[in-house]
């Protein structure tokens, strides 16, 4: 696999590069800490960490298990609130939300990818892909339709009406990546998508993400420790310790 097309960077060089056009900032950590527990067990999982993310980019979080990838992007969607620091996302802090409108906030702005897919077993492809929008009070039919498109560009055309239970690993990969991005958000964040998949359904996954999911108005943040995909990133960031570690050299196939 060939990696002469990415570039391994430091956090001063990130922000350096998202300072030249502080418009297409998407992500902004400002020394994000977060404790979990009290007292002689608590726990300092970030410590620090200070992170831009460009809009129109694949920004890849990468680090060994434990170090606090996950933490970070949940405290970025608005999952977990930080023990100290401030997250923007477009310009807006969201310790300036109330919880009804970071709530709100979150099922329009920002597209969720899990590693566990999370579909609902009872649903089928395209009704699964519909969720967002129903939630957010659109038509039944229009959904489904909005729905269907988008399954159809990822070439799940003959399985809208499938359950999940009959598609493949990859395909509900997919599934979910609709799901993400039908209703578009402004920022899709991923956490291991292909962490469960064989090498050819990661690399068609990821294929079909840059394809679908990076647009110049949105950016895209992918938490991994799968470095058969890392070619695909425009950026990567290590994290080690609960910081952003300066130490870029990721091992390359």
């Amino acid at each position: 696999m060939c990696f002469a097309a990415r570039t391994y960077e430091s956090a001063s060089q990130l922000n350096h590069q998202a300072n030249a056009n502080d418009d297409a900032i998407a992500v902004e950590c400002i020394q994000i800490k977060k404790d979990f527990g009290t007292g002689s067990i608590r726990t300092q999982v970030l410590k620090g960490i200070d992170l831009k993310a460009v809009s129109g980019k694949m920004t890849f979080l990468v680090g060994p298990s434990g170090c606090g990838k996950t933490t970070l992007i949940s405290i970025i969607g608005g999952l977990l609130t930080p023990t100290a620091g401030e997250v923007k996302l477009f310009g807006k802090s969201l310790a300036s939300f109330s919880k009804g409108k970071l709530a709100d906030y979150r099922s329009t702005k920002i597209g969720f990818i899990f590693q566990q897919f999370n579909l609902l077993p009872t649903l089928s492809a395209v009704e699964n892909a519909a969720v967002s929008l129903v939630i957010q009070g659109e038509w039944f039919g229009d959904a489904i339709k909005k729905a269907s498109v988008i399954l159809e560009t990822l070439e799940l055309g003959p399985h809208l009406y499938k359950l999940p239970k009959e598609l493949s690993g990859g395909q509900q990969q997919r599934v979910a990546i609709a799901r993400a991005v039908v209703h578009s958000p402004k920022l899709i964040i991923c956490d291991e998508p292909t962490a469960s998949l064989d090498s050819t359904a990661g690399q068609q996954v990821m294929t079909l993400l840059r394809d679908v999911a990076v647009q110049p108005d949105r950016a895209v943040l992918i938490v991994t420790h799968d470095t058969r995909i890392l070619s695909y990133a425009d950026r990567i960031v290590k994290i080690a310790d609960g910081r952003i570690s300066p130490d870029m050299n990721i091992p390359k196939e």
